[in-house]
């Protein structure tokens, strides 16, 4: 985490141990993406530079060798300008040092936003991140999870490896279909298939919306 030095990751500014265990010191940030979005919607507009700061944050960890692998809306603290800053690393990998992750270890991360290859215990990387991350614009966008009817970490597993992203444009007049594409390759179930990097996800997404 200390490497990690970007605007948009939350400041690491002390560590030590003890006999009682490890500690950090980081800046206290009061809010969460989780807990703004119970209180209010998001705009594209405001979707869009979102993405673009926690896509730069990825970016430098992708740079380093480190895979987040828990993207989810409690883990993006917000500032009272609606900042927002990547947190929580601790079941991130480095991809440098380790190449296989085992289904096991899994378990910690949140079902609602696994990518395919993490269920199925396969290599991690980059775009583990990115499929995770589209996931939560899904969410972010539409208002409700991207599985809403599964209910287990067996059902969200299953959908994940199986079911389509459904489509946010329908039934939404201002969202444009073109935010879908961009949604469907972010999430796409082979990860050869989804964007490159946090950066080219940003892009597409915010050349997608309508310029204001």
């Amino acid at each position: 985490i200390a490497r990690l030095e970007h605007p948009h990751i939350v400041p690491l500014h002390d560590y030590w141990r003890d006999p009682e265990g490890a500690y950090l010191t980081m800046r206290w940030l009061r809010s969460n993406l989780r807990e703004s979005m119970r209180q209010e919607s998001w705009k594209l507009t405001e979707i869009a530079r979102l993405l673009d700061q926690l896509a730069s944050a990825l970016a430098l960890a992708h740079r380093e060798g480190i895979v987040h692998r828990d993207i989810h809306p409690r883990n993006i603290l917000l500032d009272e300008d609606r900042n927002a800053y990547l947190a929580d690393f601790g079941i991130a990998r480095n991809v440098f040092l380790r190449r296989s992750i085992a289904l096991a270890e899994e378990t910690q991360a949140s079902p609602e936003y696994w990518s395919p290859e993490q269920i199925r215990g396969e290599l991690v990387s980059s775009r583990t991140d990115i499929y995770s991350l589209g996931c939560m614009i899904y969410e972010l966008i539409s208002g409700e999870p991207i599985f809403a009817d599964a209910t287990t970490p067996d059902e969200y597993a299953h959908k994940h490896l199986t079911a389509p992203l459904p489509m946010v444009s329908v039934g939404k007049r201002n969202i444009p279909a073109a935010v879908d594409e961009v949604l469907q390759t972010a999430t796409a179930k082979e990860p050869a298939n989804r964007y490159p990097g946090a950066l080219r996800f940003s892009a597409a997404f915010r050349a997608a919306i309508p310029a204001v």
